[in-house]
């Protein structure tokens, strides 16, 4: 499924499943602590003095520069800009 891991250990001759492996790795470090210590709200940084920068190059090279195809365009930008939704898509075929 996406998003799960497998885990196959060989010493001890066992399949270790998804929950196990990301459960340990998540207990492995303090990660909660780091997020409760290290987090800033945006709304709490300084404002800035400069202006924006603004950009001046045509859009279509900035477009090519980031790589971005038609089809991206269309399926993801597209939807994200109009609806304020996450696009849907396939990372490859089922078949």
């Amino acid at each position: 499924m996406p998003g799960s891991m497998l885990l196959i250990d060989t010493e001890e001759g066992r399949i270790i499943p998804d929950e196990e492996v990301k459960g340990e790795l998540a207990g492995a470090k303090p990660y909660a602590d780091w997020v409760k210590v290290n987090h800033a709200l945006l709304a709490d940084l300084p404002k800035s003095t400069k202006a924006p920068f603004v950009e001046r190059s045509p859009l279509l090279q900035r477009q090519k520069s980031f790589g971005y195809t038609f089809e991206d365009q269309q399926t993801i930008l597209g939807p994200m800009a109009t609806d304020g939704i996450q696009p849907l898509g396939s990372m490859g075929t089922d078949t």
